[in-house]
């Protein structure tokens, strides 16, 4: 049976899109290293990745909108790296310490991180991003089947809730990240210090 032609060329449409966005992103990433987000253009950009203007304004809308897909893809990726470094944790506690660390390594080596948090080349645009409101989606689907699993077995602290338990670890997380010292290399240091304040406020003894 012969397969549908327009079908086809449909899917080799939206291959070409897929893989002409992702040039775009990746030039975006290399220029943000190389120049800083607020000093990146769109015209280095394009440059960059070797598209015209016309068909960037394709892809994106202007630098805000840039920034906001290279973030988003980043998020995507690490959410999938995540995901897989925490396949076999079954606990909430494990969860969280061991989601945490992970992002803390990040914030070594993701270049998103390093962008976002920078001291060196603070960013109007970057900034703008770090409100725990972009970042509790990605807490949720961490913690979600965790949490649940636990308030079924009468582990998690009266009052708590997952909407709760998100909003806190957003906020902690997000202050570890913008200044990790003295934790960012010492991983059992920190494993400590969020056994006594991160998990106590949401597991039980």
């Amino acid at each position: 049976m012969s397969s549908d032609p327009f079908s086809q060329q449909s899917q080799s449409r939206d291959t070409k899109a897929s893989r002409t966005l992702n040039l775009i992103l990746d030039a975006a990433l290399s220029c943000y290293e190389r120049n800083g987000i607020d000093k990146t253009n769109i015209d280095e950009v394009a440059r960059e990745a070797g598209v015209s203007r016309t068909t960037f304004y394709r892809y994106a809308k202007n630098r805000e909108d840039l920034f906001n897909q290279v973030l988003k893809r980043d998020a995507q990726e690490r959410t999938e790296e995540r995901n897989v470094a925490l396949r076999y944790h079954d606990n909430l506690a494990d969860v969280l310490i061991d989601g945490a660390l992970f992002n803390m390594r990040g914030r070594k080596h993701r270049t998103m991180f390093k962008l976002l948090f920078s001291e060196d080349q603070p960013s109007a645009i970057g900034r703008g991003n770090l409100s725990p409101a972009n970042f509790r989606p990605m807490a949720r689907s961490m913690i979600e089947n965790a949490f649940n699993r636990e308030l079924e077995r009468g582990n998690i602290r009266e009052g708590m809730t997952l909407d709760l338990a998100v909003e806190f670890i957003c906020r902690i997380l997000l202050s570890l990240m913008a200044h990790p010292d003295p934790f960012l290399d010492d991983e059992r240091s920190l494993r400590q210090f969020l056994e006594a304040t991160l998990l106590p406020p949401i597991i039980k003894d």
